[in-house]
């Protein structure tokens, strides 16, 4: 939290005080671990009471790149390893897979790259840290929840951030709102995952679990309902 202190700490939204727009933040957050890291058990009695929208931080790695779980962990469906431009900024070593780990499930030799430089501040190539050690992003606490925040609190041209769109930092532009992009949350999936889960006319099961998970933690919250929650 420290290396992020706007996390929680911000607001541009008329309608909320602090306190609620950290809220909000803490709903979006949880709602989107509980989609990437979920066990989605939809049977409370089989998880000992445990509602579906909280059984968030269940996996720890992309399930099926998790040795032990999936045939394709070690296979080149998990090598996430992208070249030209990127790759030469940020390039993969090819002892290692950079498939989803952590609370976003980070993933890419650009995104590890990225964060890296933010993590290893003291270090000039503080890129390769991770780039090296991915695993690191799985298995050391700090780095875990570190590269969540991360991902979270930072834009990554042309996407802003997730903590702007929910803090009301966002102003989009008109051509944003021709397309029907708002500063709601259902432009915070769009940033995450939005070439797998949005824009396909109808609600994606991912995009859904995302605002049921959403909608739950606000009520956990005590914060009124909101529109734009659909990304489809």
């Amino acid at each position: 939290m420290g290396k992020f202190e706007a996390f929680c700490g911000e607001s541009n939204l008329d309608d909320y005080s602090l306190d609620e727009t950290c809220a909000r933040e803490l709903a979006a957050l949880f709602a989107h671990f509980g989609q990437e890291t979920g066990l989605h058990d939809e049977d409370p009695s089989e998880t000992g009471g445990v509602e579906e929208w909280r059984q968030g931080l269940y996996w720890v790695t992309e399930i099926r790149c998790t040795e032990g779980l999936s045939n394709q962990a070690g296979t080149s469906a998990c090598d996430y390893k992208q070249s030209g431009f990127s790759g030469n900024i940020y390039p993969a070593q090819d002892d290692v897979q950079y498939y989803g780990r952590g609370p976003f499930q980070l993933s890419w030799n650009y995104n590890y790259g990225a964060f890296s430089k933010v993590l290893v501040e003291s270090s000039y190539n503080g890129k390769m840290f991770l780039l090296e050690n991915p695993d690191r992003v799985h298995t050391d606490a700090y780095t875990v929840f570190t590269s969540a925040l991360w991902f979270y609190m930072s834009p990554q041209s042309p996407k802003p951030s997730i903590h702007d769109v929910i803090t009301g930092y966002m102003v989009p532009t008109d051509a944003d709102i021709s397309a029907g992009v708002t500063a709601s949350f259902g432009t915070t999936i769009n940033i995450i995952n939005g070439g797998h889960e949005c824009g396909k006319g109808s609600e994606t099961p991912q995009a859904v679990n995302r605002i049921e998970y959403y909608q739950a933690f606000l009520d956990w919250f005590d914060l009124p309902d909101e529109e734009g929650m659909s990304c489809k």
